[in-house]
Order: structure tokens, then C-alpha cells, then sequence
């Protein structure tokens, strides 16, 4: 009966192993997107003391979309997509200290092409953020040569 139960066994394991494994290629392959162009930058100084998560917020209904963690005192820049913003391509960011229960909400600003978003992050020693700026600046790309 073990040999028996062997002959079976092993040749159905590795026929749903392979189509597992054509089942996965697959996958991949189909609907494959190139991956979305990063046009904008927003660079988070966090003069805090606190660690903050940084999210994006595209609308007031939809969920907050995490860009990442900024360690206190120091810089990080994130790229921008399409996503991430907000309708006319306006930015509106959530800012949460990490120990706190307190969150910010920035009021949004619109970032165009050429344009680099910061956030200067600060807070009380309870983790209030709401003395926090968001602003954008031009850069230097987007300003056309003088002749």
C-alpha cells in the first residue's frame, strides 16, 4: 500500500507545482506596467525630536498613502507620483510622531512640474505637529536659460 500511495502522490505534487509555477510566470508577464514617472519631490526636515510617518492624502475619503518614516532630525526626500496627489494636482500631507497619538494635516499646496515640495516639520514635546509648514519652491530645472 505505500508504494501505491507513493505512485500517486509524487506525480500529483509535481504537476501542481508546475502549474503553480506557470500559473506565477504568468502572472508577472500579463499586465506588466512600467513603472510610474516620479515629475515631482517632496524633501521632509524633520527638526523634531520624534520619528514621524509622512502619508499623502489623493482625497478626505480615501485612505492615507505612506511615503515613509523620518527619523528625528534629519532629512528625507521622497518621489511624488500621480497618485499621490490630490485633484488639480494639489498635495496635502499627514504627518504622524511616532509615540503620540496626535496626527497633522497640511493644508494643500500645488506642486506643478518643476516645482519641489518641503515640509519643515516641527513639534512640541508631546509630538504636536500642527506648527508644521508645507511649501513648495521652483527649482532650478524649470527656470528657462537667460540670453
Amino acid at each position: 500500500m505505500y508504494s501505491l500511495r507513493r505512485a500517486f502522490i509524487r506525480p500529483a505534487a509535481v504537476g501542481l507545482a508546475g502549474f503553480g509555477l506557470a500559473l506565477a510566470s504568468a502572472s508577472c508577464a500579463v499586465g506588466r506596467s512600467a513603472p510610474e514617472p516620479v515629475a515631482r519631490s517632496l524633501v521632509v526636515r524633520n527638526r523634531s525630536a520624534f520619528d514621524v510617518n509622512v502619508y499623502t492624502m489623493s482625497s478626505l475619503v480615501a485612505p492615507p498613502l505612506r511615503l515613509g518614516t523620518v527619523v528625528g532630525a534629519s532629512t528625507a526626500t521622497f518621489p511624488l507620483h500621480a497618485r499621490d496627489l490630490a485633484a488639480g494636482g494639489a498635495l496635502v500631507v499627514r504627518i504622524r510622531a511616532i509615540g503620540s497619538n496626535r496626527s497633522w494635516t497640511s493644508p494643500g499646496v500645488a506642486v506643478g512640474s518643476g516645482m519641489l515640495a518641503i515640509l519643515d516639520v516641527t513639534s512640541d514635546p508631546f509630538g504636536d505637529c500642527s506648527s508644521s509648514s508645507l511649501y513648495t519652491i521652483v527649482t532650478s530645472d524649470s527656470v528657462p536659460p537667460t540670453r
